[in-house]
């Protein structure tokens, strides 16, 4: 019996060991024989109810009733518990205390409310959390589908600007290959003409009229091949694919050359020109032909829109670290509203009358390219219709060269020299012979690639002109097989419709010295059969 009692209080205080629930244990007459800690706040006994032992369970706070029938349900069966009796506060488990099928007592538990309250809150806390990452991944899986959507359209906006760009670049080089094609077909016929008005001028005694006409026709072949160059330089300038070969030029010599080279022109019209040089020598770094462009396009401009017998002045003079240069005329002036577009791409100021000059609307916006290439700026005034115009370029000065350049005063005699000329083109090819006769040469013609090879091999002159497009050979095979039989040989000179700086390129890597466009100049030809080096006269 005392081994048993013992087994009984060892339960009990096993049963109220964990505070984790409020416990009670009675004994089978329904005294209250143990508890733990947290009973008495659970279950609301008094210190002195506790202390006395004598709290029966119909006493237990706002659970007695019903704790009451479940003991006595429990005493008539051998279940081991009854779960569940309803009490404010929370729910009270309560459980007989057996011990080999004899009835001790029973096991009251109640919840800690405390506790349930707050695992509740935290669980609804838990809960909201939980809901709001459900709705925030909800509107993240959104905002990633809308993201994955804008990308996508992203992505075939970018794919369909790369196809335009394609495109663009495809109908760029298309157009690249037809103005240079162009610019090949149409210089073509110009160098026979040019030869031939050069060949008339030399004759002695020609008939003042024939001697108009003759002028005439040089005046308007260059001004063609003018425009045929702008066309072809405002198209590769604007895409950045002109590089400037620089060096220190005398400003006030080159506008002086450019007057001279204007001049019959200017006579044409009975016009007047004043110049204003600097008694000094005014140095600017420069590309000589893009300097010589940039004049020539605004003295022609000058002249075109001046009136027969109008004034034309020109003045170059230093100011602080710049040196400038200022075109004005009488001319027709520039309305006050194109002012601030005359040197966009194909402005002209007055359709009608620019017409009736002829012009593409190209010149300025060449000139204005050209000059800020060099660091330097244009500008253009004028008082409105017939109240003439005034363009004024600056570029930076420069110190004067520290070697002295080629000695002044004309060039030297040109030796004779054995030229074979290499060209396809029949009038191009005869007057070219006429024009190199006439200066002491002794020239050899050839009609094809071939042929010329033939000829250069067995003769082997002094210098060979050759023609690109050539049948049977064209003139970079021909100019190679050259070079690879007689090494460096004959100076070569390619004369061609081809100027772009590909076509420069070209020949210079097949073996030529000299790359010349069509119409070659006269003077530049010379030049050119005293050269070997390209740069010079390319």
């Amino acid at each position: 019996m005392h081994h048993e009692i013992a087994s009984v209080a060892t339960l009990c205080q096993a049963l109220i060991a964990n505070d984790a629930c409020a416990t009670v244990v009675i004994d089978s007459d329904e005294r209250l024989v143990a508890w733990n800690a947290a009973a008495g706040p659970a279950f609301g006994f008094s210190p002195e109810t506790l202390r006395d032992r004598s709290m029966i369970v119909a006493g237990f706070t706002r659970g007695g009733p019903a704790i009451r029938k479940t003991l006595d349900a429990l005493r008539g069966q051998s279940g081991t518990q009854a779960q569940g009796v309803g009490a404010p506060g929370g729910d009270i488990t309560v459980a007989p205390l057996r011990i080999d099928d004899r009835l001790y007592g029973f096991v009251l538990r109640r919840a800690d409310t405390a506790v349930a309250d707050a695992l509740r809150a935290e669980l609804t806390v838990v809960r909201s959390q939980l809901d709001a990452t459900r709705l925030e991944l909800q509107t993240s899986t959104m905002e990633l589908a809308t993201a994955n959507d804008a990308l996508r359209s992203a992505n075939e906006a970018l794919q369909h600007r790369l196809d335009e760009l394609q495109e663009a670049a495809t109908a760029d080089r298309h157009k690249d290959e037809f103005l240079a094609m162009l610019a090949h077909e149409l210089r073509t016929p110009l160098a026979p003409i040019l030869s031939a008005v050069q060949i008339l001028g030399r004759q002695a005694g020609a008939d003042p009229v024939v001697q108009r006409a003759r002028q005439v026709v040089e005046r308007q072949a260059l001004h063609q091949a003018r425009l045929l160059d702008d066309l072809l330089d405002v198209s590769r300038i604007t895409r950045g694919k002109i590089e400037l070969r620089r060096r220190k030029l005398d400003l006030g010599a080159a506008v002086n050359e450019v007057v001279e080279a204007t001049r019959p022109l200017i006579n044409a019209k009975a016009q007047s020109i004043s110049v204003a040089l600097p008694e000094a020598a005014l140095f600017v770094d420069s590309d000589p032909t893009r300097l010589m462009q940039i004049l020539t396009n605004l003295f022609n401009n000058a002249t075109k829109y001046t009136h027969a017998g109008g004034r034309i002045a020109v003045s170059c003079r230093r100011d602080a670290e710049q040196a400038v240069v200022v075109i004005r005329d009488n001319g027709i002036g520039i309305p006050r509203e194109m002012l601030s577009r005359i040197f966009d791409l194909f402005a002209q100021a007055e359709a009608s009358t620019a017409r009736t000059q002829g012009g593409l609307g190209i010149g300025l916006t060449l000139v204005k390219n050209l000059v800020e290439m060099h660091g330097g700026t244009v500008a253009a005034r004028s008082g409105g219709r017939g109240a003439g115009s005034e363009f004024e370029v600056r570029l930076p000065a420069v110190a004067a060269p520290t070697s002295e350049g080629e000695p002044a005063g004309g060039a030297l005699p040109s030796p004779s020299r054995r030229v074979l000329i290499i060209e396809d083109n029949v009038d191009t090819r005869e007057t070219l012979r006429r024009l190199l006769e006439m200066d002491g040469h002794e020239v050899q013609e050839a009609a094809d690639g071939a042929e010329g090879l033939e000829i250069a091999l067995a003769t082997r002159p002094d210098v060979v002109i050759v023609d690109i497009g050539l049948p049977r050979l064209d003139g970079y095979q021909v100019a190679r097989r050259l070079r690879t039989a007689l090494g460096r040989g004959p100076l070569l000179v390619a004369v061609t419709g081809y100027g772009q700086p590909e076509d420069r390129r070209t020949s210079r890597d097949a073996g030529f010295d000299v790359h010349l466009v069509k119409p070659v100049a006269p003077e530049e030809l010379a030049a050119a059969l005293h050269s070997r080096d390209a740069g010079e006269t390319g």
